[in-house]
């Protein structure tokens, strides 16, 4: 149970942390459109400028958008995870319950073999 908690506050804090940069990111993409701004009204290299920025956009775009992706796939890996967790566990459940009837025949098959020698 432990386990599945530490996995879904790691799932999470991943996610979190993806969240963060993608933040960073989108910031430091609007800071350069005020850079941009600036430059555009001191008449230097406006043209070069926008070129530059409109590619940022673009890329900043393509990067927005492969984050959603991995994010819907972390979240898809993590629900994986968690049926293979429980069915390792069920697992588990049910072998202690085979190991213990299998001790109780043991016992008595010997109960069994000593009377018949008896």
């Amino acid at each position: 149970m432990a386990s599945r908690v530490t996995h879904a506050q790691q799932q999470s804090q991943r996610n979190l942390d993806a969240k963060i940069r993608l933040s960073a990111k989108i910031q430091r993409n609007i800071d350069d459109t005020a850079l941009l701004g600036k430059q555009l009204f001191k008449g230097a290299r406006a043209t070069d400028i926008l070129t530059h920025t409109a590619r940022n956009f673009a890329i900043q775009e393509h990067a927005v958008d492969n984050s959603d992706v991995n994010l819907t796939k972390m979240h898809l890996l993590s629900a994986h995870l968690h049926c293979q967790l429980e069915a390792i566990e069920k697992s588990t459940y049910s072998l202690e319950g085979v190991r213990d009837h299998a001790k109780a025949l043991s016992l008595m098959h010997c109960n069994s073999t000593q009377s018949d020698a008896s």
